[in-house]
Order: structure tokens, then C-alpha cells, then sequence
């Protein structure tokens, strides 16, 4: 399988979201589960793209910040506004049904969504949602949980 290449947006999903006012006085306050994946991902080969709507001007604060979060990128780039974002791409001939871009939208601030491990989207050619029921995870990482599914396969 080919590396893949993440597109991770910053406030309110891998630093807890501060208001562009208040960055400058305010510590970064990591959502780890999400930087520890980043970092994984990062680790095995992937390609981490950080996208966010932060001025170019905040350029040198914005990887102060990554780095006191210890967070592992390629690339960073700024003044994406603040708008929907849409990534387009290309199906590969070899697997035309299998999607290569796909959209994860966080709840802000709250890490990973309860019922699917973005881990998921890489580690198979299609992309099959995880559900749960959340009174049988509640004290077990999504880690543990995709692991589970995964061995049952």
C-alpha cells in the first residue's frame, strides 16, 4: 500500500481551538489522542500536511506552538479561510471504486469521533465506518477497539 498524505487542520482539532485574538496569550492545549495518531502516522511513513486558517504573519508563533505539542509534520500551509474545505482527487485505475480522498470532520475540540478510527481510511483501499455502542467502549481507546475489529476479520 502507498504511503498516504494527511490534511490536518489545527485549532479544534489537534491544539484545543483559542480565538486568533487570544493565540498570542494563550499555551497550546494538545488534543493528544490526535497528535499521537499524527505522530504514528508521521512515524510510518505518512505524509502530514497541517492546514489552517491562521495568517501567514503567525507563521513562526504557529510552529512554536506544534513544537511545544511535539507535533511531526512535513508542511504547513496558511490562510486557508475559514470556509468549507474540499479536497480533490483522482481514482486510482487499479481500484476504481475505492475513494482516495476522504473527509473526517471532528466535533471541535473532542478528538476522534466515537464511532470510526480515521486509521481505518488507511489502512484499506475503501473506507468502512466502525460503529459502536458507546456504553460498551467507554473505558477503551478507539485503538484498542479498531485493533478488535480488525483481528475478527
Amino acid at each position: 500500500m502507498k504511503n498516504p498524505t494527511l490534511f490536518v487542520d489545527i485549532d479544534g482539532t489537534i491544539i484545543k481551538y483559542r480565538d486568533f485574538a487570544n493565540l498570542i496569550t494563550t499555551e497550546p492545549e494538545p488534543i493528544q489522542e490526535v497528535v499521537d495518531f499524527v505522530n504514528e502516522q508521521y512515524d510510518n511513513g505518512a505524509v502530514i500536511i497541517i492546514t489552517t486558517a491562521r495568517p501567514s504573519d503567525l507563521e513562526l508563533f504557529t510552529k512554536q506552538d506544534l513544537e511545544k505539542i511535539n507535533l511531526k509534520y512535513h508542511q504547513i500551509v496558511f490562510d486557508c479561510g475559514r470556509g468549507t474545505r474540499l479536497l480533490l482527487n483522482d481514482r486510482d485505475p487499479e481500484f476504481p471504486d475505492s475513494d482516495r480522498a476522504i473527509g473526517v470532520n471532528f466535533t471541535r475540540d473532542r478528538g476522534f469521533p466515537d464511532y470510526f478510527k480515521l486509521k481505518v481510511a488507511l489502512n484499506e483501499p475503501t473506507f468502512q465506518p466502525i460503529h459502536y455502542d458507546k456504553e460498551k467502549i467507554s473505558n477503551r481507546t478507539l485503538l484498542e477497539l479498531v485493533t478488535e475489529y480488525y483481528s475478527k476479520k
